[in-house]
């Protein structure tokens, strides 16, 4: 499945092209950089805690490790668009090997599904509407208490298993994945784990990759999810959209790499998430945009999440 990467998925809007083309130009030493401060981050915090080992030092661990697995599904993304690299080879790779498998997603399963969300954005044939259309937890606006249980329980490791039901979803469309490496994928979590056996890391593993990933992932993943394709976007043709105004703590440990910039990310895919900010600017210089948007934050998107729509284009929110 393939476009175009210069054209535009979906927007009403006239840009330049030849600004887009600008844009879309790619870093590859960039994007090798982001993938290597994360995995940094990761074992650089974990060396602080363990000499601390304080309680409220490990609290903060979790949340940071937790955020940094949420960028490196970001960037796992960005290679499934073929945006961290000029050789798709590479992306693939670097894609399964430092960003997906450790996270235990599939690249090319993810990669057929979220093509497919791309192609089909917001009708009866993205993936992602098909597989939320039915759950109740995906109905907005809800019961404030409802909403607050489904977002407490993302830290009791519950919320893991929405997870494996999305995952066994894409697997079920993962026609891309070979026999090969399907066997290359269980051979890399042999490995890892016959690794960290011989190391004696065993617990440091637990403590510090399983549990910020079963805790503050889930909850921060969910809060992205519940922030995208909002209702008014879908049916109102862009006449309002939400425009995510996020403090310097949220980016660092709720949403990174600029992901807040999903709907420009939808217009143009072939823009790498280091330039999105550049194009918001480009995107805002066009009056039509720029009166369609509405500042919003994650407070607000809860809120408005778990209360009746005040107006008939107020987003009650949807994913």
């Amino acid at each position: 499945m393939s476009w175009d990467p210069i054209v535009a998925t979906f927007t009403p809007w006239n840009i330049d092209r030849d600004e887009i083309r600008r844009l879309s130009v790619l870093s590859p030493g960039r994007g090798a950089l982001h993938v290597a401060f994360e995995w940094a981050v990761v074992f650089g915090t974990i060396a602080v805690a363990q000499k601390l080992r304080n309680a409220f030092v490990y609290v903060l661990a979790v949340m940071v490790i937790g955020a940094r697995q949420h960028a490196m599904l970001i960037l796992m993304h960005e290679a499934v668009h073929h945006r961290l690299f000029k050789s798709k080879r590479l992306n693939e790779i670097v894609g399964d090997a430092l960003l997906a498998w450790p996270c235990l997603v599939s690249m090319r399963s993810f990669s057929r599904n979220h093509l497919a969300h791309h192609r089909y954005l917001n009708t009866t044939e993205d993936p992602d509407i098909v597989r939320k259309q039915n759950d109740p937890e995906w109905r907005f606006p809800m019961a404030r208490s409802r909403l607050a249980w489904i977002l407490a329980k993302q830290f009791t490791g519950l919320g893991f298993i929405y997870l494996v039901q999305v995952f066994r979803s894409l697997d079920k469309n993962a026609a891309d994945e070979t026999v090969t490496y399907k066997r290359l994928r269980m051979g890399f979590y042999a490995a890892a784990l016959a690794i960290i056996l011989y190391a004696g890391v065993f617990k440091l593993f637990l403590l510090y990759w399983a549990l910020p990933f079963l805790t503050w992932l889930m909850f921060i993943f969910r809060i992205r999810t519940m922030s995208e394709h909002p209702k008014v976007e879908r049916t109102s043709g862009y006449a309002t959209s939400l425009e995510y105004r996020l403090s310097l703590l949220e980016r660092m440990f709720v949403t990174p790499k600029y992901a807040f910039y999903h709907l420009e990310h939808h217009c143009y895919p072939s823009v790498p998430f280091y330039r999105l900010p550049e194009l918001h600017k480009v995107l805002t210089s066009n009056e039509e945009f720029r009166k369609a948007l509405r500042p919003i934050s994650y407070a607000g998107l809860v809120r408005e999440c778990s209360e009746p729509p005040a107006a008939p284009l107020s987003p009650s929110l949807t994913a």
